[in-house]
């Protein structure tokens, strides 16, 4: 053998050192599945003690406060006024 052919030992050992990618992707794509199944479970967990809290609460109504009651009545004055102005508009033929 010559210096420039390699031995198949080492041969071996490049291969293996070449072949470095699959176990990460591998174990990558566990570890995502796990971070995953866990984030879903804590968001599940806070889902129902949300709707258990909502519960014992009770019902509240609606609340209705001059923040919301004036945008409202400008936008209802608006309408009927945009409805007045359609029957004032039809065209003689």
């Amino acid at each position: 053998m010559t210096q420039d052919t390699p031995t198949p030992q080492t041969n071996a050992w490049l291969q293996r050192l070449n072949n470095w990618k699959m176990p990460i992707i591998v174990g990558g794509g566990f570890l995502g599945a796990a971070i995953g199944a866990v984030a879903a479970r804590l968001f599940i967990r806070s889902d129902e003690i949300a709707l258990e809290h909502d519960r014992q609460r009770g019902p509240q109504g609606i609340g209705f406060s001059p923040s919301l009651l004036i945008p409202m009545a400008i936008t209802l004055i608006g309408l009927i006024r945009e409805i007045g102005g359609l029957a004032g508009n039809k065209s003689e033929k």
